[in-house]
């Protein structure tokens, strides 16, 4: 208790200024999806990825740059992928294989479908590699792969901080140094 006392007399309040002086600081975050690539191997398959925005942040816009392979037998005038967020679709397109590489779905996801809290991002695969209905249930050669490089990258502004946003923005879990807090002390403690 006396190590506690002694601490928080040596402790000086930080001047701040005005919340108008204070200029909002521009915040890029790219966020990994996925910890390993993620096989999708039935003819419709769902993958959900969430991710939790905390207090703070004011949410301009995001694009999820989403990279997948997928099998050479695909179908693509009838296999497809979409990306929804919070329950609403926002891009699809056709899949198939295209060249010796892993392809691109870039998709923008407009700031305003993004909320506080926990965010539910859903791919969604629809694939067929052959012609009759329900053979490819069993269809090994039926697959899509999203690769582990996938990134969510997510531009903002930070709002004026407060206390009861703790601990955001002194700990920003989205961030790569997620301690975000100076402690002022005096030079000369009394």
């Amino acid at each position: 208790l006396l190590v506690l006392q002694i601490i928080l007399q040596a402790v000086v309040p930080c001047t701040v200024m005005a919340e108008e002086a204070v200029p909002k600081k521009e915040i890029l975050y790219n966020i990994k999806m996925f910890p390993e690539d993620v096989v999708l191997n039935s003819p419709l398959n769902e993958y959900y990825y969430w991710l939790e925005i905390r207090p703070g942040i004011n949410v301009k816009k995001a694009l999820i740059d989403l990279w997948y392979s997928c099998s050479a037998t695909i179908i693509k005038e009838v296999s497809s992928m979409t990306v929804s967020v919070n329950g609403r679709p926002v891009a699809s397109r056709n899949i198939a294989k295209e060249g010796d590489f892993p392809s691109e779905f870039a998709v923008e996801v407009p700031g305003s479908l993004l909320r506080v809290g926990v965010n539910e991002i859903k791919v969604t695969t629809t694939q067929r590699s052959i012609e009759k209905t329900c053979q490819d249930v069993d269809n090994k050669a039926n697959w899509v792969v999203l690769h582990k490089n996938s990134i969510f990258h997510l531009e903002g502004s930070n709002k004026p901080a407060s206390l009861s946003d703790y601990p955001y923005p002194f700990l920003d879990f989205l961030s790569l140094s997620p301690v975000n807090a100076v402690v002022c002390l005096p030079s000369a403690p009394k």
